[in-house]
């Protein structure tokens, strides 16, 4: 299936052909502004945020290539719905489940350099 990804106007094939790293470090984006957002009380921002990150993680994640790190990226979005939503089950922060996105988006940036 090759459907449009609402949150980089990309398709399924397209996200397939990027590395788990820069799919990743796109995550880490919609994370660091959904937890802005929610911490400045813009709740549709900061909800429209979340559901294009959950997006990103669930293309992530039905991308065949990341079969081996599947479990990692399941664990990763069912620890930011519960700080996101509250629950925090997990006792996480917002801050740590950046700084876990952040370090895709720097490895990314250099393996692109």
């Amino acid at each position: 299936m090759n459907e449009l990804l609402q949150a980089n106007n990309v398709t399924t094939a397209q996200w397939y052909t990027l590395d788990i790293f820069s799919q990743l470090g796109n995550v880490a984006s919609e994370v660091g502004r959904a937890f802005k957002w929610q911490s400045k009380g813009n709740v549709q921002l900061a909800d429209g945020a979340f559901w294009r990150a959950l997006e990103l993680l669930d293309a992530t994640i039905s991308d065949p290539k990341n079969s081996v790190r599947s479990r990692e990226v399941r664990r990763a979005r069912e620890l930011f719905c519960a700080v996101y939503l509250g629950t925090n089950e997990y006792h996480e922060s917002p801050q740590s489940l950046e700084e876990y996105f952040m370090q895709f988006a720097r490895h990314a940036r250099y393996l692109h350099l």
